[in-house]
């Protein structure tokens, strides 16, 4: 794909998701849901805050409590047909209307004078009282190329007082991203900056293994640097999970730190952290950079010593920390990063918030949307895939090999409008569940979890896949007729997304569609809840589309949440993230019309639907069970064979369904049940220590 080309489908995209006059709204929602998978900010809620007599504006904010930081987003829409080019005076205007913001934000009848239930309010009132303390970096967004001339964005060359960094998000960074394969942007760290020879260390390989590995000692000033200058872009995702958990410092690390510093060495267990690649000295004994450097375990360690030197000013001088370092090659790290983190944190449960993109739960969501045709819709002869990523770059690197015609085949086939992510699933998946004030917490925490007992899509679904796992180990409730209703949830998500546009203009609401549409589905599925009907997700599977009567009815429902929260006089963002409001918005008169009980089905019937389809997806495990015996090579079968008659470890029924699979080249064969029995039992042997490279 080109960067024309693409410039061209992220405008169609933005189109296809808004109307015209909300179409800048969508481009910094966009471009802030893709900082924030970095772990570059925490979420950051939609403001659209213009002053324009004063030169001050702010689209995007986002809070981090734990570092003191606040970080404000601006955007340089231009929307034309071709990228143009930011230059640095387009910049400089940008950056100062963030800094005019801020400085605005300390005058009292700045904020006084402000709405309650203005979006800005809450973070203007959140600026003035904690000034002093806080720390600002600036974002700038934007659909333009960044000019060649644009170098580096320090505060100081863009005459900037309040920001300690700036950056620039344009659409070739992105399209750079998107088209990398990567998860994230490469982040280089420099220990020369700290000492011109770099950290000693001691290398624990050969130098002949594919994976090297490092132990060093790293000052505890260096690492609460580094994490005030990076962040969560420093954890591995599964770590920046587990921080979201966290809550409060650990107490035994701070008072150590605070109290006996020279002994923090002896008494904690150090971090051990994942690079890509090293820049080593002459001697192989100093490390200068890590590439990717990410911490798969210490996380605590980590941002506690960073708010125990940040908040209570405690010297770190002799403060020391054990690092374990494996340097993996990229094209191995998903496959094997998961490994260490999930190894390296089980003291700390990290596991069971564990969702790589490679669980089996993705896997399967992937698989259903490669196989299964999404009926055609609108008179249109071809049936559609929905397309999951999910990881990251999936959808355009699909595209990288294919020519002109084969790629055009392939989106025909694989609509960008019909491709979804894992937070866009849980976003549905939580809304249609009743749970619309963890959506609105914003993708990461929803898909992730939050504090307070309130669990997010990973928590629900790893219950739901370890709940209903057959006697093989493989669930059966994630089936085909899961995922036809979590894409039908999908049309209907994004069918009202885009029909509330006018009625929010109308009623100058338009930066709260992202909490009046997961508010209004959850309160109609409520509501159709309240009788022994539910709605038919199979019909709107079928059509592809959202029936006239559900529409009607759903608009009439955000009628009454939208006058919910105006009535409010309270900060929208802020009053949709507490339980509070969905309890009240669930009491809320609300009565649907009688036209929309042809779209409705019986729970009962519905119930006996689900129950043929875990029996159809157990067949499915069966099949896929028989394949992967046959698929493996007879050479690991007279492996497990050959280790059993040592260890004894195997029954006689799985010994004799081995016998089996050691001459399917001789023509034997396991049955559908024989090959499920041996597949479980090899997992168990694989965790009794069989191994086959």
């Amino acid at each position: 794909m080109t960067f024309e080309e693409y410039y061209t489908d992220f405008k169609q995209e933005l189109l296809a998701d808004s109307e015209e006059d909300f179409v800048s709204d969508s481009f910094v929602e966009k471009m802030c849901a893709v900082i924030a998978e970095q772990g570059a900010i925490d979420e950051a809620e939609l403001v659209g805050y213009k002053f324009t007599q004063r030169g001050i504006a702010v689209d995007a904010i986002a809070r981090d409590p734990e570092r003191n930081r606040c970080t404000l987003i601006i955007a340089d829409f231009r929307n034309s047909d071709e990228a143009e080019t930011i230059t640095k005076t387009d910049i400089e205007k940008s950056l100062k209307r963030l800094d005019r913001f801020v400085e605005i934000c300390g005058k009292d009848d700045f904020v006084d004078g402000l709405e309650e239930s203005d979006p800005v309010f809450p973070f203007a009132k959140y600026i003035r009282e904690n000034k002093e303390l806080l720390q600002f970096d600036f974002i700038l967004v934007t659909d333009a190329k960044m000019s060649g001339r644009v170098k580096e964005m320090t505060p100081a060359e863009y005459g900037i007082k309040f920001a300690k960094r700036c950056d620039l998000w344009d659409i070739q960074r992105l399209f750079e991203l998107e088209t990398s394969g990567l998860e994230r942007e490469t982040l280089e760290v420099d220990f020369t900056q700290y000492s011109p020879q770099g950290i000693s260390c001691l290398s624990a390989s050969t130098g002949a293994d594919s994976l090297q590995s490092f132990l060093f000692v790293l000052p505890g000033s260096i690492l609460a640097d580094l994490y005030e200058k990076y962040g969560e872009r420093l954890f591995e995702q599964n770590v920046r999970t587990f921080l979201q958990f966290r809550g409060k410092v650990n107490k035994g690390i701070r008072n150590t730190i605070v109290h006996q510093p020279e002994m923090f060495f002896s008494y904690n267990n150090g971090i051990s952290a994942t690079g890509e690649a090293v820049v080593l000295d002459k001697s192989r004994n100093r490390i200068k950079k890590i590439r990717n450097l990410q911490i798969v375990n210490g996380g605590q360690t980590t941002a506690s010593i960073y708010a125990t030197w940040h908040k209570e000013n405690a010297p770190l001088d002799n403060v020391f920390v054990q690092v374990k370092l494996s340097v993996i090659e990229s094209d191995v790290i998903n496959e094997i990063v998961p490994k260490i983190s999930e190894y390296a944190n089980t003291q700390n449960k990290v596991n069971a918030a564990d969702f790589f993109s490679n669980h089996p739960f993705h896997l399967r969501i992937e698989e259903f949307s490669r196989r299964l045709w999404a009926p055609a819709s609108d008179g249109s002869p071809r049936q559609t895939h929905w397309f999951y990523e999910r990881a990251r770059g999936q959808y355009v690197n699909a595209q990288t090999k294919l020519s002109k015609s084969e790629a055009s085949r392939f989106l025909s086939l694989n609509p960008k409008e019909q491709m979804f992510t894992k937070t866009d699933l849980a976003k549905y998946y939580l809304t249609f569940k009743e749970m619309p004030a963890i959506v609105c917490l914003g993708a990461q925490k929803a898909f992730a979890g939050t504090s307070g007992g309130r669990k997010g899509f990973v928590s629900i679904i790893t219950e739901e896949w370890e709940k209903n796992k057959g006697n093989d180990g493989n669930n059966t409730s994630i089936n085909e007729k899961w995922y036809k209703d979590a894409i039908a949830q999908a049309i209907l998500f994004r069918s009202l997304n885009k029909s509330l546009v006018g009625m929010l203009r109308e009623v100058d609401f338009g930066s709260f569609r992202s909490v009046i549409v997961p508010y209004t589905l959850a309160r109609f599925v409520h509501e159709i809840g309240k009788s022994d009907s539910c709605l038919d997700y199979g019909a709107i599977w079928q059509r592809q589309k959202a029936p006239a009567p559900v529409m009607e009815n759903l608009l009439e429902v955000a009628r009454v949440i939208i006058k919910y929260f105006k009535d409010s006089q309270t900060s929208v963002s802020e009053l949709a993230k507490r339980e509070v409001c969905w309890q009240q918005i669930r009491e809320l008169p609300i009565r649907l019309s009688s036209s929309l009980e042809p779209c409705l089905r019986n729970k009962n019937d519905v119930a006996d639907e689900n129950r043929y389809a875990k029996k159809a997806q157990r067949e499915m495990n069966d099949i896929q069970a028989l394949q992967y015996v046959v698929e493996k090579p007879e050479s690991h079968w007279l492996k497990l064979k050959a280790w059993d008659e040592e260890k004894h470890f195997l029954s006689s029924k799985e010994r004799s369904i081995l016998g089996i699979a050691c001459r399917i080249s001789k023509g034997m064969m396991p049955s559908d049940a024989q090959a499920k029995v041996l597949v479980a039992a090899e997992k168990l042997a694989i965790e009794e220590g069989f191994y086959d490279d």
